[in-house]
């Protein structure tokens, strides 16, 4: 089994515990898990490597934890989580889970403690990007993000329905217009071929 590897732009506890996960799996000792460690860099995480080639695998691990560890970037990520916005053609589940993943980097804690439901709640009611649905949201009174996020999912999948029956509408509409336009010409031909024809 082969270690994943790890560039700095995911984070290091997952990376950390996949590879131990591996390491004990193949029953590496700690030279090899140093080795195996070094080896798994990649990206802007490799500039390591000139600096470790005589660490231990633990001294490697606390480089990467100064470096890249979750509670040197939770800025990074509570910037990440504000400026978060829906994608063209994301979902709105898609959406609830990448702020929840964004909430675990930027608020180490409980999701379910009131403060971080609200602020997930918050950041991903402004992620939305529409300001009509986002209201109509905020109006429920949606005390998490789970709540929010089927609020918004009800309240979306209501109005494309109501957007596609206009649409349809409009469309029957201007086919009924259409064909009594055909129908009122062809009686005119009509007509004018009787008149023609009397004479």
């Amino acid at each position: 089994m082969k270690p994943p590897k790890f560039d700095g732009r995911q984070r290091l506890d997952e990376f950390v515990l996949a590879f131990e996960n591996v390491s004990e799996y193949n029953d590496w000792d700690e030279k090899d898990k140093a080795f195996q460690l070094r080896n798994s860099l990649d990206g802007q995480a490799r500039q390591l490597l000139s600096y470790t080639m005589k660490m231990s695998y633990q001294e490697i691990i606390d480089k990467l934890q100064r470096r890249y560890g979750d509670r040197h970037q939770q800025e990074r990520f509570r910037t990440e989580l504000s400026c978060r916005r829906r994608r063209k053609d994301e979902s709105i589940p898609e959406l609830a889970e990448a702020i929840r993943s964004l909430m675990t980097l930027a608020y180490n804690g409980d999701p379910s403690d009131s403060t971080n439901a609200a602020i997930a709640r918050d950041a991903f009611l402004r992620a939305l990007d529409d300001q009509d649905l986002e209201l109509k949201v905020r109006e429920r009174e949606p005390v998490d993000l789970d709540t929010a996020c089927q609020t918004a999912q009800r309240l979306e999948n209501c109005r494309n329905a109501v957007t596609e029956i206009k649409r349809h509408v409009r469309q029957v509409t201007a086919d009924e217009d259409c064909l009594a336009t055909n129908q009122s010409e062809e009686k005119t031909l009509k007509r004018e071929q009787n008149t023609r024809g009397k004479q």
